[in-house]
């Protein structure tokens, strides 16, 4: 067996270490791609974008984005294996988020677990 690509490559903002996490749904037709230091919302808030295999091309599921300057959100990421359930890191203020997806773009937050951020550096990952 060997690897084929599947659609054109997935690419993000410069400077954002957009791809430094990724996780697959169990079939492969759900990705998560992480961007720790995007700016979206503030400095180095963070994101996860999330795409949709149709079966020719990958689909824009939305993004979650994080919330404050350095959330870094993203920099650890889970996905369930229907893909349709993200755990998303945010080692800035010490927070894992569990968000459901509610259809089209939309990404909702149905719990959230904090952390110490006083005992957790930033290299040791909530997720």
């Amino acid at each position: 067996k060997t690897w084929k690509r599947r659609g054109d490559v997935l690419v993000g903002r410069s400077r954002t270490n957009f791809g430094s996490a990724i996780k697959l749904s169990r079939s492969g037709e759900v990705v998560a791609v992480a961007a720790p230091q995007d700016g979206s919302v503030g400095v180095n808030s963070g994101l996860v974008k999330l795409f949709y295999w149709n079966g020719t091309e990958w689909n824009d599921l939305g993004a979650i984005y994080g919330s404050f300057d350095s959330d870094y959100a993203g920099s650890a990421i889970d996905l369930d294996a229907s893909g349709l359930k993200v755990a998303v890191g945010s080692p800035g203020r010490g927070v894992v988020d569990i968000f459901e997806w509610q259809g089209g773009t939309r990404w909702v937050s149905q719990r959230s677990f904090s952390v110490d951020v006083a005992n957790v550096g930033i290299e040791n990952r909530p997720v």
